[in-house]
């Protein structure tokens, strides 16, 4: 397990943790409640095994959308 200080980071105490998982690093994100849900309900619809695979493939698809227009990502900062 590797663990970085960055004084500006919060949670955590400053510290990103990486945990080695072959080629997959696991990173830890806060989500609403409401969206995990729509998330547990999306991956099991469309028959992913996991969470964890639906989530990589969700944000494969955003990255190469975002790519092929060109575009910027809208600000979610102050979003309610």
């Amino acid at each position: 397990m590797r663990v970085s200080k960055d004084r500006n980071l919060r949670g955590f105490g400053g510290r990103i943790v990486e945990v080695n998982a072959g080629n997959m690093r696991i990173m830890s994100v806060k989500l609403e409640i409401r969206a995990l849900r729509k998330i547990d309900e999306t991956w099991r619809k469309f028959g992913y095994r996991s969470r964890s695979d639906f989530i990589r493939d969700a944000l494969r698809y955003f990255l190469n959308k975002l790519k092929s227009e060109k575009t910027t990502v809208p600000s979610t900062e102050g979003a309610a």
